[in-house]
């Protein structure tokens, strides 16, 4: 008998650890009873993140090379021509023009969604990336964002109409995501693996080893905060949980500044929200963001957090729930960092604070909602 539920396509240019890839992950779980699914990977996809789809979501991997890749042109259109499915829904720039062979595949309904902006670009100037996206405005039906900071940005300053554009707040899983008391913590996780005593005050930051989330920056006030308070060594540790290219580059870094015994390189995680119930505060320095999920998740997690005031985070965190900073300011940074880490009860009203903020406008079943509508809108187009 033929599956009467719609066949959703999701084009992506890579399926690895990252915010973008838990929206996905999540709409694509939270859906499947009301939608089929199918991710394309214009590159490669994880392993890990493949075995955390459902059995019956099948994953392309397109293998592209750098640089423009007609070859690659070819394969999408071949596989939309041959899956057929009904909403197409593309992610960031990296694969907008591949609406315009969406459209050449008669593929009936076509959104694309922006979640974030590159290092390189994080106030959305790059010529060419404005002109494509005012170019394929002809061929996306609904555009996505996660903030209203990118929802102003397509409709002000690339002039896309109002009625062509959606925002969808990113949601997390406030119950996987929630307070959890330190003393309830494994052993393991409250030492870290024996990084640290017990009773360490933990600064975590969770996202992927990319110039865009300024990992560089963090370790540089790291480094002036304990060159300013030599005890602090004693009971403080850093921790940067994530994996990506600038790994050995920031191991160099570490070394370097002979912060190996109060740094600690974590690598990729399997339970992120164990770590994050061990960390006392979060820190995002990033260049540029959308709405971020780690964000979210430590929030969520009850934690204050220290963030750049850049994208939808100013959305997200307000003076009750964390600090917000300008981007790479270090000598700031080092400041709020000591200064939360001196304040326990202001810490806690804060986390506190922080996940009523998550549970009463950030919650994973509106996201939901929100896709769930976005994908059922094919009718109208």
């Amino acid at each position: 008998m033929r599956d009467e539920r719609k066949l959703v396509l999701h084009l992506l240019y890579r399926l690895d650890t990252g915010g973008l890839e838990q929206v996905l992950l999540d709409t694509v779980r939270e859906l499947s009873s009301d939608f089929q699914h199918v991710v394309v990977s214009l590159t490669t996809a994880s392993p890990n993140l493949r075995s955390q789809l459902p059995r019956d979501v099948a994953v392309y991997e397109l293998k592209k090379r750098g640089g423009h890749a007609p070859d690659v042109w070819f394969k999408v259109y071949s596989l939309l021509r041959r899956l057929k499915p009904d909403v197409l829904h593309s992610y960031n720039i990296s694969c907008l023009e591949f609406q315009a062979i969406a459209f050449l595949a008669r593929v009936p309904l076509r959104l694309h969604a922006e979640h974030g902006r590159s290092a390189g670009d994080p106030d959305g100037k790059n010529r060419r990336h404005r002109w494509l996206r005012r170019r394929m405005r002809f061929f996306v039906h609904s555009w996505i964002t996660v903030s209203r900071d990118l929802y102003d940005w397509l409709c002000v300053d690339i002039g896309l109409p109002e009625s062509s554009v959606a925002l969808i707040y990113n949601g997390v899983d406030t119950t996987k995501f929630a307070s959890i008391p330190l003393d309830s913590l494994p052993n393991s996780v409250r030492t870290l693996s024996g990084f640290c005593d017990k009773n360490a005050f933990v600064v975590g930051t969770v996202g992927r080893l990319d110039p865009v989330k300024n990992h560089e920056v963090l370790i540089e006030a790291w480094a002036m905060l304990l060159k300013a308070n030599p005890s602090a060594s004693d009971n403080m540790v850093l921790v940067i949980v994530g994996g990506g290219a600038l790994e050995e580059h920031l191991r160099n870094v570490i070394v370097r500044k002979g912060l190996e015994s109060s740094v600690l390189l974590a690598g990729e995680h399997s339970n992120i929200a164990l770590l994050m119930a061990r960390f006392n505060l979060f820190v995002l320095p990033s260049i540029a963001e959308g709405l971020p999920m780690t964000l979210l998740e430590a929030m969520s997690s009850a934690k204050p957090v220290i963030a750049s005031r850049v994208g939808g985070i100013p959305e997200l965190v307000t003076s009750d729930t964390g600090s917000l900073l300008v981007p790479s300011d270090c000598d700031a940074l080092m400041q709020e960092i000591l200064s939360w880490s001196q304040d326990d009860e202001l810490r806690s009203i804060a986390g506190f604070a922080a996940r009523k903020r998550v549970l009463d406008h950030f919650g994973i079943d509106s996201m939901i909602q929100g896709y769930a509508l976005e994908y059922s809108q094919g009718e109208n187009y």
